[in-house]
């Protein structure tokens, strides 16, 4: 539609598209978690009561970019998943990295946690200005991939 407005009384978890020709505003009461597409011509708004989450390669676009959670964190990661496996002797451990999860914004960007707001091999973007308020820490770092293996005494990493 030309503007959507989605309220939820406890978690709101997006894994689809929500998209807006003019102006999107969506809150939670707790946790607020995209995976999918969040989208707005114009202005968007995301308030969580607690934590606000993009991960999974999830996108959040719009023109005019606000996201805030009241009392938690706000979280941009690109997820890594690991999986190890072990035969006798023979240990191995590889980490997989999701898409980057993606908070863009065409002119101003900005982001307002009561705790944290973590960065962690996400992108953030803005055509203008970046404003990130936190209530504690700040954190923007890099996703790390590893990659290891053992066979009996001797290690390679």
């Amino acid at each position: 539609g030309s503007d959507v407005t989605l309220i939820a009384g406890k978690d709101l978890e997006n894994a689809g598209t929500l998209r807006a020709k003019n102006n999107l505003s969506a809150t939670a009461d707790n946790n607020l978690v995209n995976s999918g597409l969040i989208e707005a011509g114009n202005r968007l708004d995301l308030l969580a009561g607690n934590n606000l989450v993009n991960k999974a390669g999830g996108i959040i676009a719009g023109r005019d970019v606000s996201l805030t959670a009241t009392r938690g964190d706000i979280i941009n990661e690109r997820s890594v998943t690991t999986h190890e496996s072990g035969v006798g002797d023979m240990n191995e451990r590889s980490d997989f990295i999701d898409n980057a999860a993606r908070i863009e914004a065409a002119n101003d960007l900005t982001l307002k946690a009561g705790r944290d707001v973590i960065n962690t091999g996400g992108v953030l973007k803005s055509g203008a200005d970046t404003t990130i308020n936190a209530g504690r820490d700040v954190n923007l770092v890099s996703a790390e991939k590893a990659f290891s293996s053992q066979r009996g005494l001797h290690t390679n990493d």
